[in-house]
């Protein structure tokens, strides 16, 4: 069976009336008041809370990215710790806890330096503040 072809003849396409679109007139501005209604502005929150909003980001991100980096509020803590008298056994875990995110930080540094410079320098700064840490400590040690 083949398919039934129909001939639609010109007249009966120009005789059915399909209402068109109306557009407006492009050259009248005030035609186009009511369809281009713009979004009110967002008001801008002032620069201090930006500023507080990126901290607390950048806080939060760093001190995600490594369990070491949750030592870093250790840190204040064991640089007042000798000046104000405290126990010098206190101060000695302080400073002890607070050269974990030193160290983690110092190396993450280095090699993030070292991707950037070539692996030559790079592994001559990694050698070189890899032991920045110890050789800090152990300064420190024979000088008092």
């Amino acid at each position: 069976m083949s398919p039934v072809k129909r001939k639609i003849s010109k007249n009966a396409i120009s005789s059915t009336s399909i209402p068109l679109p109306t557009y407006p007139n492009m050259s009248d501005a005030s035609s186009l008041d009511g369809l281009m209604d713009e979004a009110p502005p967002r008001p801008r929150s002032p620069p201090w809370t930006q500023l507080l909003l990126y901290t607390r980001f950048a806080i939060k991100t760093t001190l995600a990215s490594d369990y070491a980096n949750y030592l870093l509020v250790v840190i204040p803590f064991a640089i007042i710790a000798g000046p104000l008298g405290w126990n010098e056994a206190l101060v000695f875990i302080l400073n002890f806890l607070a050269i974990f995110p030193l160290a983690a930080l110092l190396s993450y540094s280095t090699e993030e330096l070292s991707a950037s410079v070539g692996q030559i320098v790079g592994g001559l700064l990694n050698a070189t503040f890899g032991n920045a840490v110890e050789m800090i400590v152990g300064r420190l040690h024979f000088v008092s």
